[in-house]
């Protein structure tokens, strides 16, 4: 009877560590994405500054030519509007992204303390289930963060080379 007695009140100490490190996991982990998200946004923040420098640089050079083509006039508001709708679509696809980042670590979070929970109430092969849990949760975040930081990468290069933004379909992370 000791020896049961015992041998649960280890499972219960080992449940209880287990638990306290997942949560630990868990929130370093959601601090890790809050502070990518943080990251994007201030790349967006200095995208839009960028954009705003070549409007002004425009409206100094349209004031200037003003007087001698109506045609560049013409021209540069092109470019203006175009400026502006192409940083529009970038924020929001980099918005976008960020809200399925956002989502997808709340899921995952939300799959690893469902299976905690059943795991505790179960107290059957703990070690297995911690590494399977351990295992999913590591996969899932990193082919998220490997494709937000692919995507990002593959959209600043696009917007930073000029070039058209061909419209694709829309990508799902996780």
């Amino acid at each position: 009877m000791n020896k049961l007695k015992s041998s649960n009140e280890a499972m219960k100490q080992k449940t209880v560590v287990f638990v306290e490190e997942e949560s630990k996991v868990m929130t370093d982990q959601s601090n890790a994405w809050t502070k990518i998200k943080t990251e994007i946004s201030h790349c967006c923040n200095e995208i839009v500054d960028v954009t705003t420098e070549e409007q002004k640089a425009l409206e100094s050079v349209f004031e200037n030519d003003k007087k001698f083509a109506p045609e560049q006039i013409e021209m540069a508001e092109g470019v203006k509007t175009s400026l502006n709708d192409s940083v529009s679509k970038l924020s929001s696809v980099v918005t976008d992204k960020c809200e399925n980042v956002n989502t997808n670590i709340e899921n995952t979070v939300e799959v690893c303390g469902k299976k905690v929970t059943e795991m505790i109430k179960k107290h059957e092969n703990l070690a297995d289930s911690i590494s399977t849990i351990t295992t999913d949760m590591d996969s899932h975040l990193t082919t998220s963060q490997k494709d937000m930081e692919r995507f990002i990468h593959q959209e600043v290069l696009r917007y930073s080379s000029g070039g058209d933004i061909p419209q694709r379909k829309k990508r799902h992370f996780g």
